[in-house]
């Protein structure tokens, strides 16, 4: 009874020793839940977070580790999305949040919506808690103000902007941490706190721990130069002590000669580098995986190139403009604002009188820093992990955040040092910058948002003036602080959260999908086989359904393979994505699709697919030209190489190489055309033609009618960066419209001989000029079936098939080699016989492997690269820890009992030491 009253005591003593850190995690949770209440979102309505690649990516991502885990898979290699992948990679580039990991895996992949919704909550709420904990820690402060201020850090324009990055998110509450920790080196010579937050940072998300590794760096040179000189050393340390017999004598401890700057930055490396070593298991087969996609591509710049204005980048630190979140936006800045009472604060800080010129030097400088990193492109690739982004730029504006909030901060702990004046004219100065900003910048922010911002502008000023005045209390002017943040995020921050879509938009069918994949489960006796959807609604829908698809979005996706997916006519970005749309014959019988589930009006061609099974809105088709994930092809198939803008050409390449068979894909020309506003010209009777218009500014319109010569599948693929989308149609009836952003080819099903076939091209007002090439091809069924009939004679006969281990048999012909559809990835190991063989490349992205003739058993087996090495090194520093640790302890131990009794430790006086010491100090 006594032992539980002790704990109830304990419990309420570390509550009301963290009130405020709680006060700060409560405040966020709820400002998140009005944001989800205004929104509709769920438990409130049916609307969700997830939008753009939360949407299409991190979901489904999400689902598809939720899977893995209760169906006992692995992570290391999955089937599921662009024809297989390393999942190790979308692990650790997208998933490997402990907070996220166990949300979703509580809350299960039908729920997986919710679980996001949960995991931006805590994730906010977390950044505002650890900030105010930082606050707490490294200032010495105890009161609402450091709430306040955890909210300003948790609500900042980087999170408004990103918050659906849910892998960046983690970021921003293991920050303080690691730089609190990187004060405790400084100060106490402690590390274990910024090796272990440093160490989750790099488990968490790789890229935004490199950035925090960046910043560590900067800070540990700002906060040491702003509390210490260079030369400093640390103490001497005196004790004294008494003896068995009782005697008091005096004991210098041994003298530090190290400069403290050099010991306490020897420590930072050291402490550092054992934080990359007990996460190498993660860090070194992640980088591996990263040389072989686009997010390592590109190279540094060769000419300097500025971004911003000085006075766009500083308008950028008020309320009253919307986050940047594309770059392809009309204003591209980076995300700074954090708070309207930092905007204040700031200008103060320059002529606070107790802060040192030194600690304002360093701390402007690594302003100064960030600014460069911003506007300079060489400055911003180096921040950006030695690559520019794709899209979503200046990922790294959380740290320049975090730093204005702590120069903020510094100012509030010494704001009675200021007269009434000072204040007075920060807060004008800023509201006449905002009445500026108005009048040369109005195109960008609303009249209301400058007016809200003015308003909060006036409050915050306000309630500095009366901070400084001792007849208030600290305790009510910190609550008074902490409830106008509270009201400018409400007010300001929530209505910038972007929130469209609902769950029904997500889970799309996912029950009745379910249920036709188990059909054909039991029917095929294993689930290893591929199939696709006939209309993509996620760009990761194999990972929501859960079945081995082509399609994917991934920065961890193979460059090389996307590439090759480009150039044979998928919907790809040529970079991370390639999305699969019904395709050709060729294609489909290359790439091991047995199944095509059509949930479209999509034309299904039946010659070429048998009718299987239908739930919903779902019906599969099998594939009746599927062939296996590996077979025989000529010798030759590694002289094919992937080049020309024509998709057809090279599938017809492609079916060469393999079979022999030229031309089973017939290009179909075009026989007239009709024209709007666009000069005729010879030139569209051309596979590519120029068109100019007549009346410049307004639209014009292309037809291109084709005949078609006989009964047979036509595909047509179209091109053009200037135009937008087209419209094909057939006498028969077929009819669609193609947005070619992106373009693909295009399957119009089965045309009867001399219909005619018409591709509509809309040409935009703002378009005079323009080239674009337009090709049309029919399916040659008597050579496509001869060329299938010489594949399908020698296939991999595959025994057993899992993640990371394929085993079969095949019998091989003479002058052949091994096909697989499988992406080339270093960490498959191929043995023929147990004898380990040479992988060659077929494409430049699939895996092929010269067998001699005669029947073998063929063996693949991954292991991702650097897998091992990490996992060795990660023991090694984990040992060597364990080793360190345990010496210090047993020396503690002696040196405890060898010691005498100490007493309380008292410095002797000058002339005390000389009497103790000799002229050498001994």
């Amino acid at each position: 009874m006594k032992k539980n009253k002790v704990n109830i005591k304990k419990i309420k003593s570390l509550i009301n020793e963290n009130i405020y850190i709680i006060l700060a995690f409560v405040c966020a949770s709820a400002l998140m839940l009005l944001t989800y209440y205004i929104y509709d979102v769920i438990p409130f309505g049916q609307s969700t977070v997830l939008r753009m690649d939360l949407f299409h990516q991190y979901g489904p991502l999400f689902a598809e580790l939720y899977d893995r885990l209760t169906d006992f898979k692995s992570l290391l290699y999955s089937w599921n999305t662009g024809g297989g992948g390393s999942f190790l990679g979308n692990y650790y580039n997208y998933l490997s949040s402990p907070i996220g990991g166990l949300v979703a895996l509580l809350a299960g992949h039908e729920n997986i919506p919710e679980a996001i919704g949960v995991m931006v909550l805590l994730k906010n709420a977390l950044s505002a808690s650890i900030f105010a904990y930082f606050i707490k820690k490294s200032f010495g402060k105890n009161d609402f103000s450091i709430a306040a201020f955890g909210l300003m850090y948790s609500f900042s324009a980087f999170f408004i902007a990103y918050y659906w990055n849910v892998m960046w998110i983690d970021a921003m509450y293991l920050l303080p941490l690691t730089v609190l920790g990187i004060e405790n080196i400084i100060n106490k010579r402690k590390c274990k706190l910024y090796a272990a937050s440093l160490a989750l940072a790099f488990f968490a998300n790789y890229y935004m721990a490199y950035m925090i590794c960046f910043f560590a760096v900067l800070y540990f040179l700002v906060y040491f130069i702003s509390k210490n000189n260079f030369t400093d050393k640390y103490d001497e340390l005196y004790h004294t002590y008494q003896d068995d017999n009782g005697e008091i004598y005096h004991r210098k401890v041994e003298k530090i000669t190290a400069n403290k700057f050099l010991r306490s930055g020897f420590l930072f490396a050291l402490s550092s580098i054992v934080a990359v070593g007990l996460v190498a298991f993660a860090v070194i087969p992640t980088y591996m995986c990263l040389r072989s996609c686009s997010a390592t591509s590109g190279s540094f710049p060769q000419d300097a190139n500025f971004y911003n204005s000085v006075f766009d980048f500083l308008a950028n630190h008020l309320n009253a403009f919307e986050p940047t979140i594309r770059s392809s936006g009309d204003r591209v800045l980076p995300n700074v604002f954090c708070g309207t009472l930092t905007v204040i604060l700031i200008p103060l800080y320059l002529f606070c009188n107790k802060i040192s010129f030194k600690e304002k030097a360093a701390h402007v400088c690594a302003l100064a820093v960030f600014f460069v990193g911003f506007n300079l492109n060489y400055a911003n690739y180096i921040l950006h992990a030695f690559h520019f982004p794709n899209d979503l730029p200046y990922r790294f504006s959380f740290l320049y955040s975090f730093l204005l909030l702590v120069m903020g901060y510094k100012v509030l702990t010494h704001i009675r040092s200021f007269s009434g004046a000072q204040i007075l004219g920060s807060g004008v100065a800023v509201t006449l910058f905002t009445v500026l900003v108005q009048k040369l910048d109005s195109s960008f922010a609303e009249d209301n948002a400058i007016y809200i911002s003015i308003a909060f502008t006036v409050l915050f000023t306000f309630v500095l003036l009366i901070s400084r005045k001792k007849s208030y209390s600290k305790q009510a002017v910190s609550l008074l602080l902490m409830c106008c943040v509270f009201a400018e995020v409400a007010v300001c921050e929530t209505g910038k959260i972007e929130i469209t879509q609902q769950k029904p938009n997500f889970t799309n069918g996912y029950e009745d999908f379910r249920t036709l994949k188990d059909t054909l489960d039991d029917e095929e006796g294993n689930d290893y086989y591929r199939m696709e959807l006939t209309d993509i609604n996620t760009l990761m829908d194999a990972s929501w359904f859960n079945y081995n698809g082509l399609s994917v979005f991934s920065s961890m996706a193979y460059e090389a393979s996307a590439n090759m997916q480009n150039q044979l006519g998928m919907d790809s970005n040529y970079i991370n994505s390639y999305v699969y749309h019904s395709q050709t014959p060729v294609y489909n019988a290359m790439m091991s699709l047995k199944y095509l589930v059509q949930n479209d009006d999509s034309p299904i061609n039946e010659d070429l697919f048998e009718r299987s099974s239908n739930v919903g809105k779902f019906t599969a088709f099998k594939n009746r030209y599927y062939l296996p994930i590996g077979f025989a092809v000529d010798g030759s198939m590694t002289d094919f190489e992937i080049a020309g803008d024509n998709p057809f050409t090279i599938q017809n390449n492609m079916w060469y190489y393999a079979t022999g068979i030229d031309d089973v894909l017939t290009p179909i020309s075009v026989s007239d055309y009709e024209v709007d506003n666009i000069s005729p010209s010879d030139d569209f009777y051309s596979d590519g033609f120029s068109f100019s218009k007549i009346t410049s500014d307004a639209e014009g319109e292309i037809q291109l009618k084709y005949v078609i010569p006989e009964t047979q599948n036509v595909y047509v693929f179209f091109k053009n960066s200037d135009v937008d989308n087209i419209y094909v149609s057939t006498e028969s009836g077929f009819e669609k419209h193609q947005n070619i952003d992106e373009p693909y080819i295009l399957d119009c099903g089965v045309c009867l001989k001399d219909e005619v076939l018409t591709v509509k091209v809309p040409i935009a007002a703002d378009k005079d000029t323009g080239y674009a090439e337009c090709f049309v091809v029919g399916l040659d069924s008597d050579r496509f079936e001869a060329g299938y009939s010489i594949l399908s004679a020698n296939t991999l006969n595959v025994e057993s098939f899992t993640e990371t281990n394929i085993k079969g048999t095949i019998d091989m012909p003479a002058g052949k080699m091994l096909y697989t559809s499988i992406n080339y990835d270093d960490g498959w190991t191929v043995k023929v016989d147990g004898i380990k063989m040479n992988k060659e490349k077929i494409g430049g992205a699939l895996i092929g492997v010269y067998v001699p003739e005669g029947t073998h058993t063929i063996e693949f087996s991954y292991v991702p690269q650097g897998f091992t090495a990490g996992i060795l090194i990660t023991a090694g520093t984990v040992l060597l820890l364990a080793a360190y640790f345990i010496i210090i302890n047993l020396k503690g131990k002696e040196k405890r009992a060898k010691a005498p009794k100490p007493v309380k430790p008292v410095k002797p006086s000058k002339s005390e030491r000389k009497k103790l010491y000799d002229d050498d100090g001994n």
